[in-house]
């Protein structure tokens, strides 16, 4: 089962992130809003600013879990992963809680 679920947050709120992450280069949030929402069709949506990424996640769980309760399970497998975005034939990995892997294409750095 897939389920679209946008993750969104105002152009100037990524851009003040980025500045103050100082792990990415500068405009890479604007480079990308464009092309991360094109496809902008979604099960769900949420705001990282509007909310927390606590209550982001738990209403993801909720969402998942009054849609199909046995994704559960696999969701909470994955712990750490927030998402995987494809191109082509690339594979983005996005993860919060290792930052080893964070931003990466099929295991090779974006800046590499």
């Amino acid at each position: 089962m897939t389920f679209y679920i946008g993750v969104h947050c105002p152009i100037d709120e990524l851009e003040r992130r980025e500045r103050e992450r100082k792990d990415r280069p500068i405009g890479l949030a604007r480079a990308q809003i464009e092309i991360v929402h094109k496809h902008s069709r979604y099960d769900l949506e949420v705001n990282t600013k509007k909310n927390s990424i606590i209550e982001c996640a738990s209403m993801i769980k909720e969402f998942v879990s009054n849609t199909y309760q046995h994704c559960i399970e696999d969701l909470l497998m994955l712990g750490f992963t927030v998402c995987f975005i494809k191109q082509n034939s690339k594979i983005l990995l996005l993860n919060r809680g290792f930052p080893a892997w964070m931003g990466n294409w099929n295991g090779k750095s974006l800046s590499g």
